[in-house]
């Protein structure tokens, strides 16, 4: 584990380096100083890399969530569409035939229709 002591020492030994008073002994004391601080600078980037990703997906979670839902809501609506095309074409196949219908009655009682017909004669009011 890397201390103050660690970083202290490894301080020293960089300064002694610069100024070119480094015994050989000490030398190999930076270079294991050096590589410890390197592993450990690796460890705490590697958890910490580690906590952003986790985080990142926890957060992605709701997102991928209401992606899915929106795709669904999508196909939902594009259903919805057909249907109502469906409805209209039947709406217009109905006014059809009631104009039809009105056509022929005009024919058949020599007067337009001004009242709705229901199966036992005109509706009553």
């Amino acid at each position: 584990m890397w201390d103050n002591c660690k970083q202290q020492q490894l301080q020293s030994l960089m300064l002694k380096k610069e100024q070119e008073r480094l015994s050989s002994a000490e030398a190999v004391e930076l270079r294991n100083l050096t590589h410890e601080r390197i592993q450990f600078e690796a460890e705490v980037l590697r958890i910490s890399t580690d906590r952003i990703t986790q985080s990142t997906e926890q957060a992605q979670q709701p997102t991928q969530k209401t992606i899915a839902q929106s795709r669904e809501l999508e196909e939902l609506i594009r259903e919805q569409r057909s249907y109502l095309a469906e409805v209209n074409t039947i709406i217009k196949e109905m006014e059809l035939r009631r104009r039809g219908w009105r056509t022929r009655y005009k024919k058949v009682a020599g007067r337009p229709l001004t009242e709705p017909i229901s199966p036992g004669g005109i509706l009553q009011k």
